[in-house]
């Protein structure tokens, strides 16, 4: 049976301008963000999008389904490829290996259309974002208390002249 727009899920404002790549505020907001905070965007965007595909899987909205959790799927993935190995090999493959799982979770999930799986992938997103958040909190108190520290790893100048190693010790 074809779903048809009344079938759908009641879409709130904020949902469908969200992700919209016209919304000029969304659209400022990616291209002045610190690569900290686009990361932060990603994670909470991924959230948005697995907590869309389970009310969707529980309406059985399968197109809801396949496009949220399409969506989710991509953005873990960038997630992945776009960690700098060469900083912090270890934290990076630990980080890698929880996003793997995620990723696998969500397929399995998909397929299987057991909204449990899903849950857990939400928490292991939200948990994601919430040590983000706390990461970044603590790199602005460090900045703040040390104004000499640069903000960020810096690229090196050249390449014969390796990155500085990330520490993330108190």
């Amino acid at each position: 049976m074809r779903s048809t727009m009344r079938d759908a899920l009641p879409i709130t404002l904020a949902q469908m301008t969200a992700f919209d790549p016209n919304n000029p505020y969304l659209r400022q907001q990616v291209l002045t963000a610190t690569p900290e905070k686009l990361r932060l965007l990603l994670l909470e965007g991924c959230e948005r999008f697995l907590r869309d595909g389970r009310d969707a899987m529980a309406h059985k909205q399968w197109e809801g389904v396949y496009t949220n959790l399409s969506s989710a799927k991509d953005i873990i993935l960038e997630l992945i490829n776009t960690m700098r190995h060469e900083v912090a090999p270890e934290l990076c493959a630990q980080v890698s290996s929880v996003l793997t799982f995620a990723y696998n979770h969500v397929t399995d999930a998909s397929f299987e259309k057991d909204i449990a799986k899903l849950d857990s992938c939400i928490n292991i997103m939200a948990y994601e974002r919430e040590t983000w958040t706390m990461l970044m909190d603590r790199a602005t108190e460090d900045r703040a208390a040390n104004p000499h520290v640069p903000a960020a790893v810096p690229v090196s100048p050249s390449p014969n002249t390796p990155p500085k190693p990330l520490s993330l010790s108190a």
